[in-house]
């Protein structure tokens, strides 16, 4: 793959597939698509142009994202503990009272 401007559209052009896809998966197709277009580059020994890398890497970065997503993080997060708000009064029991001071 040519580095410049290419790769840079490239770039650009998978993440405006992530925002279609979906917000969850936006993530996933980050971290999975610099991996897989690097793969593909030196498979085909930079012989492709960065929109022709960029139409072979989508669809496998497309089902990576997907996979990531539902095999690994959904089902993680659904482990995390629920966090509650409490009122917080704004005064630490023990601590002096400031009235009367100065």
């Amino acid at each position: 793959m040519k580095h410049g401007k290419n790769n840079f559209d490239s770039i650009r052009l998978m993440a405006a597939v992530a925002v279609i896809f979906g917000h969850s998966h936006t993530i996933c197709v980050y971290i999975n698509a610099f991996l897989v277009q690097q793969s593909v580059a030196h498979l085909t020994d930079n012989r492709l142009s960065a929109i022709q890398n960029a139409l072979v890497t989508l669809p496998i970065v497309l089902v990576l994202a997907w996979l990531s997503w539902h095999l690994v993080e959904k089902p993680m997060l659904s482990l995390k503990p629920v966090v509650r708000s409490t009122k917080i009064s704004g005064r630490i029991d023990g601590a002096p009272s400031i009235e009367g001071c100065g």
